[in-house]
């Protein structure tokens, strides 16, 4: 079984809506995985030599967390139906909080879902190091040449990659819909919110900040916008 899962931070109380769930204290990462995944953080907070699975951002917090004795936070875990899924509601979840890279709360250093990662050509060279000769484990063992076409029958009928149309699909399963209420106006439904906002000239920045807060929109500083007091929700059902 698949998860999705937000680590929140004990210490900061708050009201922050995402697509998924209302949060009453701020989330600090977004990760995926099984359910030992979704334990890993607060294993390392109970024990000093541990270190977490994801970057320094996420290091650097735990670090920080123990120094104030906190020794465990709350993880909140949204099934999902398999490992794509997962990906696709890791990366909704990290677009629509921010990384802290980019000036967002989460500590993640990039965005989930099918970004990715890659091993430099020196790791490479050093794990083929590690595995040669009498260190591998396969040392000395010969394979008949059946097997071997076993093998590769089996290697050539999985897909290696997921296919642009397959995580699209995920995306469009996972994204919630919008209603927007203006001022004594009525109830309006939106699709697609960056789409919406574009075309009605809208400030898209204005709604999403209503959306991780109390839902009304408010205007900046400098200049009252025509959207002000408007709120903002997730439709219930697509």
């Amino acid at each position: 079984m698949f998860f999705t899962y937000i680590a929140l931070d004990p210490r900061k109380p708050g009201n922050f809506q995402s697509p998924f769930c209302s949060l009453t204290l701020q989330p600090a990462y977004v990760g995926k995985g099984n359910m030992d995944r979704t334990n890993g953080i607060n294993r390392v907070l109970n024990d000093p030599k541990a270190k977490p699975h994801a970057g320094a951002y996420l290091h650097a917090w735990c670090k920080k967390l123990r120094r104030e004795g906190v020794r465990e936070v709350p993880i909140i875990r949204l099934e999902a139906e398999d490992e794509l899924h997962a990906f696709a509601m890791e990366e909704v979840l990290t677009r629509h909080f921010g990384i802290k890279p980019e000036g967002g709360i989460l500590l993640n250093s990039r965005h989930g879902g099918h970004d990715g990662w890659s091993v430099s050509e020196r790791t490479r060279e050093l794990l083929s190091l590690l595995n040669r000769g009498e260190n591998n484990p396969n040392w000395g063992t010969t394979w008949s040449d059946e097997r071997r076409a076993k093998w590769f029958a089996t290697w050539n009928s999985k897909p290696r990659t997921r296919s642009t149309e397959s995580m699209q699909a995920a995306w469009e399963k996972t994204r919630r819909k919008y209603v927007i209420t203006p001022v004594n106006g009525e109830p309006i439904r939106v699709d697609d919110l960056t789409n919406w906002c574009a075309e009605n000239g809208h400030p898209l920045s204005a709604f999403r900040k209503a959306l991780k807060t109390d839902g009304v929109v408010r205007s900046g500083a400098r200049k009252k916008s025509r959207v002000e007091g408007w709120r903002i929700t997730y439709a219930t059902t697509n």
